[in-house]
């Protein structure tokens, strides 16, 4: 599906059967992304519908805006939110009755009947139980969590507040599974903040390291509402929790004053001020409006060696990988052409020893910290 031209006013797209209708968003331009799925569905009475949309982040065309689709999925670096933005798309809505064919039907059912068994079973005690969030205390333990913005390598206690199990247990997290899938690694969460009851998508892997570990906040409860925030904002939780990091250390180097924050300190740990100033970066105000061309643009401005602090590739913030850890990943975030990204190769499955891929000879797990074939590896991913 190609979208040309932009239009004057705020319309949805309305796909159903494969006819395709511009219909008026006026009513739901300005609500976040959350009510913007809800209120598209009431508009036709359908709860079988599925929506991609934007929030308040897209339309303000912020540099790190996504596109949300059904609550819990998200198209996150990149900025494709702020392109749906400048196109005055609030989303995309798709409803369809029609069967693919296949061959043999009852074939499928029987190899789809064995492998979803054979899968779920395998993610039963890990994805499936506590989500990605299973991955933080073996992360943390390995060296490939993001510390105190990439500047420490250990913070084994504060992956325990924020990893799994007590992920689980602090928010009432239960499997959220997209559409066939037999694991579930999406989070259904319920938790109060500050006397607000909040539901929705828990915060994956790699918002727990950005929004938590990489700014140094071990409050699960803060994190979680920040991760809330992001996704109604329609914003990409590991720039967001980058972002904030990199004002932390500017304000740890006294590259801004609590003038720069309105009266506020930008102090690691601080809970309260990730919840502020993500908030501040989706409406873009305040000084999170610094940010609304990227992390190149916000160095820039505060100047006086901000610049040289920044940890990016092509003006996208590292995921939450460790590129020192592993060195596939390091050629491969340097070469990727859409910047640092860990899902545009993801060699490092390799290192790790978890895919070995004989047909291709790639036979053994790959030497750790040497550099030897590394590009080779890379180029095979």
């Amino acid at each position: 599906m190609i979208i040309e031209g932009k239009s004057e006013k705020p319309v949805y797209l309305w796909i159903n059967d494969g006819k395709a209708e511009l219909h008026s968003a006026r009513n739901i331009w300005g609500k976040d992304a959350i009510e913007t799925k809800t209120l598209i569905k009431e508009d036709w009475g359908e709860s079988k519908i599925s929506v991609a949309c934007i929030g308040p982040a897209g339309e303000k065309e912020v540099a790190i805006a996504c596109i949300v689709v059904d609550e819990h999925s998200f198209a996150g670096g990149c900025g494709l939110g702020a392109v749906l933005g400048s196109k005055k798309l609030k989303g995309i809505a798709v409803k369809g009755t029609q069967k693919i064919s296949v061959f043999d039907e009852t074939k499928l059912r029987e190899m789809n009947n064995k492998w979803l068994k054979i899968i779920g079973n395998a993610a039963k005690n890990t994805f499936r139980a506590h989500g990605t969030a299973n991955d933080v205390i073996p992360c943390e333990q390995a060296g490939d969590l993001p510390i105190k913005y990439w500047t420490e390598s250990s913070w084994a206690e504060g992956a325990q507040k924020i990893g799994a199990p007590r992920f689980t247990e602090e928010l009432q997290a239960k499997a959220w599974s997209c559409p066939y899938c037999p694991v579930g690694c999406h989070r259904h969460v319920r938790f109060d903040y500050q006397g607000e009851y909040i539901e929705g998508a828990g915060a994956e892997y790699e918002s727990l390291g950005m929004l938590g570990s990489n700014c140094l906040i071990d409050d699960l409860l803060s994190l979680s509402k920040a991760n809330d925030l992001c996704n109604r904002l329609d914003i990409d939780t590991i720039s967001a929790g980058s972002y904030v990091a990199f004002t932390m250390e500017c304000f740890e180097k006294g590259l801004i004053t609590s003038k720069d924050l309105a009266g506020r300190e930008a102090n690691w740990g601080d809970g309260e001020f990730l919840v502020e100033l993500i908030h501040q970066i989706g409406i873009k105000r305040g000084f999170g409006k610094l940010f609304s061309k990227g992390i190149r643009s916000a160095a820039a401005k505060i100047g006086s060696g901000a610049e040289g602090l920044i940890v990016e590739v092509k003006n996208l913030d590292l995921p939450t990988h460790d590129p020192r850890m592993y060195f596939s990943l390091a050629i491969n975030y340097a070469t990727s052409t859409r910047g640092a990204c860990h899902l545009r190769g993801y060699p490092h499955i390799a290192e790790i020893g978890s895919m070995l891929i004989p047909e291709v000879d790639l036979n053994q797990v790959p030497r750790r910290f040497q550099m030897e074939e590394k590009a080779q590896l890379t180029a095979l991913f």
